[in-house]
């Protein structure tokens, strides 16, 4: 019969999960192994052992470790940060990226001043570099060419 690891795991945005891994393989510093949770079957996942809050012996004890973590305030829930629409303008003149990002911001939209991962568009003009567009690529960012 296969090992399976239930834990309690705080990344390193200090959000909290219950993990359930299978295959497992570990040193020193990390663990590693296939995960059973819902949805991420099977997905190679690696975790920093001093990030595990808690190695447990079932789900409805990783239930209950978290449960009382937060009862005792161990462990705070946070509401989650609002969603923003970013949007980067790139290869325009001056005035017109400022008449551009000006409308972006009477729209409700956050005007990046660089081409960043949580950006959901890219604007450019005529004259924007190749690097930016390569950011796009990389970042898997929606585009537009005015």
């Amino acid at each position: 019969m296969e090992q399976i690891l239930i834990f309690v795991y705080a990344n390193s945005k200090n959000i909290v999960n219950i993990q359930i891994i299978t295959n497992i393989s570990q040193n020193e510093e990390y663990l590693q192994g296939e995960s059973l949770k819902t949805g991420e079957e099977g997905k190679l996942k690696t975790f920093l052992k001093s990030r595990i809050l808690s190695e447990c012996g079932s789900l409805e004890e990783a239930e209950d470790f978290v449960s009382r973590g937060i009862d005792t305030g161990l462990l705070e829930i946070h509401a989650p940060k609002p969603e923003t629409f970013d949007v980067h303008f790139t290869g325009f003149k001056k005035d017109e990226k400022t008449n551009l990002e000006e409308l972006a911001i009477k729209a409700g939209m956050v005007v990046r001043k660089s081409v960043t991962k949580g950006l959901k568009l890219l604007c450019y003009g005529y004259n924007a570099s190749s690097k930016k567009n390569g950011s796009r690529t990389r970042y898997g960012h929606y585009h537009s060419q005015l």
